[in-house]
């Protein structure tokens, strides 16, 4: 048995004289435009992990991401294939607010190509 999609009510009331009509719908709402939705990523970026900073005028050769270590040429390397600017001598948080700031698109490739790096430890 097939549902009918549309319910129309007419009713009234005596005293006083008052007359309703109510209708009900079962729809389902259809998107004209998907390549137009978005999602709101409200997860945090990548975080600093300052165990892994280098004391002031050291050379620090890793960075660490999402609680790996790389290698920080590795990780530069990576940037560098995709166009990316950084700064000559970036420290881990110069970095890391770079691949925060990317495009979603940009970061979910910078991310991707980053873990299938090898972690030092």
């Amino acid at each position: 048995m097939v549902e009918p999609l549309f319910y129309f009510i007419k009713f009234s009331e005596n005293a006083p004289l008052q007359e309703f009509t109510s209708s009900q719908a079962m729809a389902i709402p259809i998107i004209a435009n998907p390549q137009n939705v978005f999602i709101l990523n409200t997860q945090g970026g990548i975080v600093v992990d300052t165990a892994d900073s280098t004391p002031e005028g050291g050379i620090d050769e890793s960075i660490t991401i999402d609680g790996n270590i790389y290698t920080k040429s590795d990780v530069l390397g990576i940037l560098t294939e995709n166009n990316v600017k950084f700064p000559t001598n970036s420290t881990d948080t110069q970095i890391i607010e770079i691949i925060n700031s990317l495009s979603e698109d940009d970061y979910l490739k910078i991310i991707l190509a980053i873990t299938e790096l090898t972690p030092i430890s």
